[in-house]
């Protein structure tokens, strides 16, 4: 039972590292869309004064691919299974 919580416990972690960043990176897109008017758009300021809001689009995007590859390249039955896939995107991650 302890084996078990403690392998649990930094994929969990792993996990909450990865889902946080990418869900607030869609609150920044969706807060996009709509012009910018609520608590997240100080970042869109930012962009706007900037010019370059395609540049923050691309990179909370490629972010989130980012963080979503490297959690599940952790995962030890999608190594066992596809070694393939586990090799390429860790290719594609570097």
């Amino acid at each position: 039972m302890i084996r078990a919580a403690a392998s649990t416990l930094p994929r969990l972690g792993l996990f909450l590292l990865a889902v946080i960043p990418v869900l607030i990176g869609g609150m920044i897109l969706a807060a996009m869309a709509r012009g910018g008017t609520d608590a997240l758009s100080e970042p869109l300021d930012v962009a706007r004064r900037a010019g370059y809001p395609w540049a923050m689009i691309g990179h909370i995007l490629g972010g989130s691919a980012m963080l979503m590859l490297g959690f599940f390249q952790f995962s030890r039955r999608l190594r066992a299974r596809f070694p393939l896939w586990h090799r390429w995107a860790g290719r594609g991650l570097i």
